[in-house]
């Protein structure tokens, strides 16, 4: 093992987030001084309001706030108010630290070691040691806690055989000492870094720890975490209280409490914030262009470019999309993804909330994405070529497709209509679709288990590198529960991007992944449509929010609410 060279401190490093070993990080370091702690700002000495409560909606409920477990974004929005991790992601999606003031990476890559603050404590009054990220890292890797986030893990020493039963722990993850985390790669895993950011890290109590069902069912509903809020009140379906935590690391937050209100319904959203129920809501589908008009609500309105998109899935395992020894079915993906006009159902149907995107790395992913995918699509709207490929696939006139086969879609937001404009698409070249609506809770299942032929997809990235789109959605891997819905499976793809996330040259990175990208295009396992950007109406008064590509809706899942207060009315 090399031995410990680089220290990185706060604010050092950018977005791309994965370039973070060698020299690289000798222009990338900070000062220590941008790492001295300060005595936490109150309301007294700065003159803001503290108390009153956040309201906030929510499209879905939380399906759990056990953080090993936590897939969808809504979970996460509330759990990273409850929880902390090592590092964080800021408003510019630079890593900052969270529980680790700094942290030393060895040149070949492979060895990482976190120095933790002192001080920071649970919910339930302990100090947070590196002994229990150590637990926290074993759970998440532990296959009787089945985590679909387990394979975060993979390339750390030990874990195949900890995986394997041959092992009663992680020999790559230690603590040294009381404040100190070391964590040993096998191999160089070059966004490791960013991935730490993600929910399914964060730490929870040791004594909290266990294999026992009712524990787990504890953990999934009764939080203990060591962040800004903790849980007050979960009403099912209804809504989620979290209340201030006195004790946290950068001094008690400034609200009393936020509450999130579970309002799959943007239209109610609207509403209730018009009312004055909500202080966010997102913008539903037909309000956009009316709000950018309107001089009041203009003054309220924030868009931001997102590092998430959106398509639809095509379940390889299932007919008539899957490929045969001998046989492929690409001319029939191929030709659904000619058969959609993606301009159409952005600027008519979503008022240009959404930009067409035939691709995976979408644009707010500067530093990797590549402007030929849209300067050159590779699948412009064309009906005849469409009607072309379906024929020389065997399935001319839409013959021998499941009748009525149905379009799965989770019922919020704009999927609704988005669906609805798929299916008059598919129509058109005489695919017959049927729409079916579900709950976030029965379609996310379904899309675990596969039981589905066409679904909606999307991804919004839980870091800001590509590695959180190519390989989580598509690699062999991850295919089913993991992440790859559509059960795809490409050896070329998979060796390109197994190359990227061991290359720790950006340039290179980069390359690699545009031709895994152009690989999954020409493959089409997706019906690819668009990027997304967020649109959101925020009361005036709230103070200390700051949006970032990875806050996907009003709910803020990126954000640290510890900052955020209420202004008072005499307020500027």
């Amino acid at each position: 093992m090399a031995p410990l060279s680089f220290r990185v401190f706060s604010g050092s490093i950018g977005a791309v987030g994965a370039i973070l070993i060698g020299a690289s990080l000798l222009s990338a370091a900070g000062s220590l001084a941008s790492c001295t702690k300060s005595e936490p700002e109150t309301a007294a000495i700065t003159g803001k309001q503290a108390g009153g409560t956040l309201r906030l909606p929510l499209d879905t409920d939380a399906l759990t706030l056990d953080p090993i477990h936590i897939t969808d974004v809504r979970s996460k929005a509330v759990a990273r108010q409850i929880y902390s991790t090592l590092v964080r992601f800021d408003k510019d999606l630079r890593l900052v630290p969270d529980l680790a003031e700094s942290w030393d990476v060895s040149p070949d890559g492979l060895r990482f070691v976190f120095h933790l603050r002192k001080g920071a404590k649970f919910h339930n009054g302990r100090e947070v040691t590196a002994e229990d990220f150590v637990n926290s890292f074993t759970r998440l890797a532990d296959p009787a806690e089945a985590s679909q986030r387990a394979n975060l893990l993979r390339d750390v020493a030990g874990y195949q055989e900890f995986r394997e039963g041959k092992a009663d722990n992680l020999t790559g993850i230690s603590a040294p000492e009381r404040y100190k985390l070391q964590i040993d790669l096998l191999k160089p895993y070059s966004p490791f870094l960013s991935t730490l950011a993600m929910i399914n890290f964060a730490v929870v109590p040791t004594e909290a720890v266990g294999a026992a069902e009712e524990k787990s069912q504890d953990r999934s509903r009764h939080p203990i975490g060591s962040g800004p809020f903790r849980l007050a009140d979960w009403q099912i379906g209804s809504s989620i209280r979290l209340e201030a935590n006195a004790d946290y690391y950068k001094g008690a937050p400034y609200l009393e409490a936020v509450l999130y209100k579970v309002m799959p319904d943007v239209k109610a959203q609207f509403k209730a914030y018009a009312d004055g129920e909500l202080d966010a809501t997102n913008i539903p589908v037909g309000q956009l262009r009316e709000v950018v008009n309107d001089e009041a609500y203009r003054r309220q309105f924030h868009h931001k470019d997102l590092v998430a998109i959106q398509f639809y899935v095509f379940n390889m395992d299932k007919e008539p999309w899957h490929d045969r020894l001998f046989s492929s079915k690409k001319t029939l993906r191929q030709a659904m993804n000619y058969a959609i006009n993606r301009e159409y159902i952005a600027e008519e149907i979503l008022e240009g909330r959404c930009e067409p995107l035939i691709g995976i790395i979408p644009p707010a992913l500067t530093e990797w994405y590549n402007p030929a995918i849209n300067d050159e699509p590779r699948y412009r709207y064309n009906v005849d070529e469409a009607r072309k490929l379906l024929e020389v696939s065997g399935h001319p006139q839409g013959m021998f497709f499941p009748q009525k086969m149905r379009l799965l879609y989770d019922d919020f937001s704009v999927h609704p209509d988005v669906t609805v404009q798929i299916e008059d698409f598919f129509r058109d070249v005489s695919v017959k679709g049927k729409p079916l609506a579900m709950d976030s809770f029965t379609f996310l299942k379904k899309m675990q288990e596969g039981d589905f032929i066409v679904a909606r997809g999307g991804c919004a990235a839980d870091y800001p590198d590509p590695d959180a789109l190519l390989w989580r959605m598509l690699a062999s891997e991850n295919a089913g529960a993991y992440g790859n819905w559509a059960r795809w499976r490409n050896d070329e793809f998979d060796t390109l991007v197994e190359q990227a996330r061991a290359e720790l040259n950006p340039g290179k990175r980069r390359l690699l992944y545009w031709q895994a990208e152009r690989i999954a295009l020409e493959e089409a396992p997706w019906l690819f449509l668009f990027t997304q950007t967020a649109n959101i109406l925020l009361k005036p008064e709230v103070r200390g929010i700051e949006i970032s590509g990875m806050d996907i809706d009003a709910s803020f899942p990126n954000n640290d609410l510890s900052r955020v207060y209420i202004a008072g009315t005499d307020a500027n």
